[in-house]
This record gives C-alpha cells, sequence and structure tokens, in this order.
C-alpha cells in the first residue's frame, strides 16, 4: 500500500514537471513564430491559465493521496529512507535468509552440493587461511548475487583440512536488518556445549550487548578459531563486532561473504576474493548434473543442453535454478527446444524460479537512492554491450541523476557512482584506461533483466523491439532496441511523456521524415536523444524546437551536415559526433552557452 502511494507521488511529479515543461516550450516556441505582441501577449496569458488550471487539478489529486495515508493509517515521518528501508525488511516473504543455520533450506533448493568449477577457488582460499600472518585476519569472498559465494564457504567451512586446522568453527548467516545482539547469540550457540541448556537460555534472555561481547572472547580465547559470516550487507557489521573476538596470534581467521566490495574493503587490508563466473564447460558440467541427477545426457540433447547451459552466462545460482526446472520435464528434445534462446524468460516466469529473481533483486533494493536510477539505466543498453564510460557519464548528468558537488565536476562524481556500482558487484569492468580508471563496462544478462522488470513496474524505462511504439507504456524513457517501420509513426501523440529516446538495436537502418515528424510531434519535452546506429541522413531545421534536449548523439556515417538551428538548443550540453565524418560545424555552435563536451571523429576544418 505504501508503495502504491509512493508511486501516485511520483506520477504526480513526472506530471507537474511536464506541465512546466510544456509550457517553457510553447512560450518559446511562440517567441519564434509570432513578431505582433499583442497576440503573443493573449496566446501567453492564455497558457498561463491552463498551466493554473492543471496544477490546481494536480494539487487535488495530492490531497485525494494524503487522505488516502490518513484513512489507511499511515503515517509519514522524518525517518530516513535507509531506516525504513531496514524496518521494510523485516517484512520480506518468501525467501527469508535470516536463518542461521548453515544448512537453510531455502539455500538447499539453489546451491550444488556436490559443487563444479570451485575447486581452484576453494584452494586459493583454504590456503589464505591456513597460511600467512599468525594474527587474527579477515579473508573475504566477494561477487554478484547467485554467483556461488555461500556454497564456496559452505565447502570451505566443511573441509577436513579446515576443520582439522581449526578447533572451533562457527557459520552465521547474516540478515540485512542485522542485530549486533543476534549475532553474537548464535555464534556462542556454536560455543557453549547443548547439554548446558539452562544456561545457554539464561544468558540468551539477561545478557546486554557488552556482556555478550565479553562472554564470547572469554570462549574463543586461546582457540584457534575460524567464524563464517555470510552475505553481510554493511560495514557496520564488523565495526559493531569485532572487539569480541580475541587474537592470540595462533592463526585465528574470519571468512565473511558479501556483494559489496567496500565492505571487504572495511574488514581487512587483505585484498577481498573477486568469485569469478563459470565457464562454458563448467557450466554444462553443473546443468547435466542437476538435470540427469547422476545419469548420463543422452548425446542427442549434448548440443542443446550446452546452448541451454550457456544462456545462463556462467551464473551458478541461474544454472541450477533452471536445470531444476529441466530436470522435472520430458527429456526431449521437443521440450528442450523451447528453452533454447529463451532462458531468461523461463527463468522470470517460472513459478519454482522466482527465488532467482528475488535473490539477483536484493542487490537493487539495497541500493542508496541515488545509486538507483544509475543501476536502472544500464537496461537502455542492448544484450551483450560493451558500454562505454564516457558516453554512460554524460548521460547519467544529462538525466539529472548527479547530486551537485560544487568541488567536483559532474562526470567525476558520476565516475564515483559507477565504481560504487561495481565494488556492489552489480556492473563488471570490460577494460580500463592507462591511468587506471574504468573505460568500458557490462552488466550480467540477469541484472540487466532485473533493470528492465523493475523500470517497468516504475515506469522509469520501457525497452521496445519492432513493434509500434505509440502502444508504448508511457515511461519517461523509450529505449529502442530493433528495427523501425516508417509507416508505423505517421500519427502524433503529443501527450507521451518520455523525456529521453534512445536507439539501440544492433541493427541499422534508415531514419527518414516520417520518423522525425514522429519525434518531433511526439516527444517535444526530450532531454536526451540518442541514435546510436541509426543511419541519419540529414536533420531538420525543426530539431530546434527540442529546446529541452541536453544530450545529442549521432553516430551516422552517412550525415553530411548539421543545420544552422542546432544553434538554438539552448540547453544542449552534450554533441557526440563521433562516428559520423563530419568535419564543419555551422557557426550558430557558439550559440550553445551550455555545451561542456563536444566529440568529433576528426578534426573540424572550417565553420560554415
Amino acid at each position: 500500500m505504501v508503495k502504491e502511494l509512493v508511486w501516485q507521488i511520483g506520477e504526480v511529479a513526472y506530471e507537474a514537471l511536464d506541465v512546466i515543461d510544456t509550457f517553457i516550450h510553447d512560450i518559446v516556441i511562440l517567441g519564434t513564430k509570432h513578431v505582433l505582441r499583442e497576440m503573443t501577449n493573449v496566446r501567453h496569458a492564455r497558457m498561463l491559465h491552463n498551466v493554473a488550471k492543471k496544477m490546481e487539478e494536480l494539487n487535488k489529486e495530492i490531497n485525494k493521496i494524503y487522505d488516502n495515508m490518513e484513512e489507511y493509517g499511515i503515517e509519514s515521518g522524518e525517518a530516513s529512507a535507509d531506516a525504513q528501508y531496514e524496518r521494510s525488511r523485516e517484512d520480506m516473504v518468501g525467501f527469508d535468509f535470516h536463518s542461521t543455520t548453515l544448512h537453510n533450506r531455502k539455500r538447499e533448493e539453489v546451491e550444488e552440493d556436490d559443487i563444479v568449477g570451485f575447486f581452484d577457488n576453494s584452494t586459493t582460499l583454504v590456503k589464505l587461511l591456513l597460511e600467512g600472518n599468525p594474527q587474527l585476519d579477515v579473508v573475504s569472498i566477494i561477487g554478484m548475487g547467485g554467483s556461488g559465494k555461500t556454497t564456496l564457504a559452505g565447502k570451505i567451512y566443511n573441509n577436513v583440512v579446515i576443520q582439522n586446522h581449526f578447533n572451533c568453527r562457527a557459520w552465521v548467516c547474516i540478515s540485512q536488518n542485522f542485530r549486533t545482539r543476534d549475532l553474537l547469540l548464535e555464534i556462542l550457540k556454536f560455543e557453549m556445549p547443548k547439554s548446558n541448556e539452562l544456561t545457554r537460555k539464561k544468558l540468551f534472555k539477561y545478557s546486554s550487548e557488552d556482556e555478550l561481547k565479553n562472554k564470547l572472547f572469554r570462549c574463543l580465547q586461546g582457540s584457534r578459531y575460524l567464524v563464517v559470516m555470510d552475505n553481510i550487507w554493511r560495514s557496520e557489521v564488523w565495526d559493531e563486532i569485532r572487539s569480541a573476538f580475541p587474537d592470540d596470534s595462533n592463526g585465528s581467521r574470519i571468512l565473511i561473504t558479501s556483494r559489496k566490495k567496500e565492505v571487504a574493503l572495511h574488514a581487512s587490508l587483505t585484498p577481498p576474493y573477486l568469485l569469478p563466473f563459470l565457464s562454458k564447460d563448467e557450466s554444462w558440467e553443473l546443468f547435466g548434473r542437476k538435470v540427469f541427477r547422476g545419469g548420463t545426457c543422452p548425446p542427442e540433447l549434448e548440443t542443446m543442453g550446452r546452448q541451454i547451459a550457456e544462456g545462463c552466462h556462467g551464473l551458478p545460482l541461474s544454472i541450477v535454478v533452471l536445470a531444476g526446472i529441466l530436470a522435472n520435464k520430458e527429456k526431449s528434445f521437443h521440450i528442450w527446444s523451447k528453452f533454447v534462446g529463451h532462458v531468461t524468460s523461463f527463468l522470470t516466469h517460472e513459478d519454482d524460479s522466482t527465488i532467482c529473481q528475488k535473490i539477483l533483486s536484493l542487490s537493487y533494493t539495497n541500493l542508496p537512492q541515488h545509486l538507483k536510477p544509475c543501476f536502472l539505466y544500464f537496461g537502455i543498453y542492448s544484450e551483450d554491450f560493451e558500454i562505454p564510460i564516457r558516453q554512460l557519464m554524460h548521460l547519467w548528468v544529462a538525466e539529472g541523476f548527479i547530486q551537485h558537488n560544487c568541488h567536483r565536476f559532474s562526470e567525476d562524481v558520476a565516475e564515483i557512482y559507477l565504481e560504487e556500482l561495481i565494488d556492489r558487484s552489480l556492473i563488471q569492468v570490460a577494460s580500463r584506461r592507462t591511468d587506471g580508471g574504468v573505460k568500458t563496462c557490462r552488466i550480467h544478462q540477469f541484472l540487466r533483466d532485473l533493470c528492465i522488470l523493475e523500470s517497468a513496474e516504475e515506469k522509469f524505462l520501457e525497452v521496445r523491439t519492432h513493434v509500434n511504439l505509440l502502444s508504448t507504456n508511457k515511461s519517461r524513457r523509450l529505449s529502442i532496441q530493433g528495427s523501425l517501420d516508417p509507416d508505423a509513426y505517421i500519427s502524433s501523440n503529443p501527450s507521451h511523456p518520455s523525456c529521453s529516446l534512445l536507439f539501440h538495436g544492433q541493427d541499422t537502418y534508415d531514419f527518414d521524415p516520417n520518423h522525425w515528424k514522429w519525434v518531433l510531434e511526439n516527444f517535444k519535452l526530450l532531454r536526451m536523444l540518442n541514435f546510436g546506429c541509426v543511419d541519419l541522413y540529414s536533420i531538420p531545421t525543426r530539431i530546434e524546437e527540442l529546446i529541452h534536449l541536453r544530450y545529442l548523439g549521432i553516430e551516422s556515417d552517412a550525415l553530411k551536415a548539421l543545420p544552422a538551428s542546432i544553434g538554438n538548443l539552448i540547453n544542449l550540453e552534450t554533441l557526440d559526433l563521433r562516428g559520423t565524418f563530419l568535419n564543419c560545424l555551422p557557426k550558430g555552435i557558439w550559440k550553445l552557452r551550455r555545451l561542456r563536451n563536444l566529440y568529433m571523429s576528426g578534426p573540424v576544418r572550417s565553420l560554415i
């Protein structure tokens, strides 16, 4: 209910923004088309009247929303978003990871006991735990949700060599609404004899946090211990319990797993171990073991089975979940052919596989508010695309995602945001610059799907391919990842709210006058226009009507010139012409007072 009200408030806010932007657009266009002052003044007054009327209607909508809040007993307070989030975690349904036992039933459904592809990882980590500095040290495993961190940690925890080396071991799973007291009690359960049940109950009921820390310290003192803390979300966890672990310089270790690099670095100077994705052969081996449960794959299904396994992109969780679906179906060419090329669809819609989506969505839900739109924005790019960071930074800035900082350039702040997403195992580095900065990046297919699903629900972004775009879902951003039908876009739809229009398909196709008419009549409030690989032969003079445009990207080598009217795009900040062969720019370029970034494929010889 709260989520619905928040969505309604967001809708009203967007409508208010559109009313204002429309008024500004119409005033500017009116000023350029009418020179008679009296006529201009009359139309201006009429526009102001319409704005006032629409704003009055929006205020009524806001009053209804707040009336609903009172009717349903929803209180508004000063609590931070993070605090509200923590409280909401307690009401999670369907896949509670708060259990503190190693053999959590839900994990047993998705984790592979007979581990595939982790031999080298396990050997490396066991060596780190057994060797090195005799002082207490923290070893960490980080990786994307579903990459097998818990499975690998469990393999190490139950390793015979580890059991013989550490005379005291404990395993705890950390919930997102972590409480220090609960964590201390769970570790103490491993240390206190079960026979002393009365003492245990008394300790658990009456002891304060400080008393529990002292008790745990005394229990561990003199022992060579290994404590595994699985699925840590916040750096504060280590700060709040570190004093409970004695350092007797006897090789004791803490092993933590997390999706966040910052958590690992906060707990130890030892570089975290980044868990890689499975190779194609490892993916097939894991898939085969789960589907055939010890049996062998019929030769006629192997090629198809490998294609299905590869469709999981090396993510163990998705392989296990998908294999679980197929294990309960007929092993036939007819059934398996339906899965080839449609892995994502089955992992999204099969009832038994919703845990896969929920596990991945935890990473999004846990993001601070300023990073959520930046993460969802990755949905604009097509599958497996290597994303250029510089372009992404400019897009984020133009979209208004970057919080203003008077001491830093906006692109520098955007790069910090990207590093945060990388550290949270949501984005992968594809290549780096010579100075060590990120040059290109990728997003895993299933996280990209998560971006698209969440974006559709929030009307943040809509991805369309090979369809009539006039039937869009009124999202704020529209990413066209397919070809265009020149006959499908002639009629107009002036109420379309999209403020960003991005063409990002793998196909190349011509952008003809009908398409331009569709853009100019349907998307007059555009702030972002990126043509990607579209073959653009000309740009109409009417482009000056897109007065809110902040980013314009063109890659077409068919474009011969820019119209002089481009100088009237008073808000344009980035003009990216890489991929074009333009060597002349109109003199009107000097009128772009807000232009901060101009990219060309080669030198500009003259202004025309």
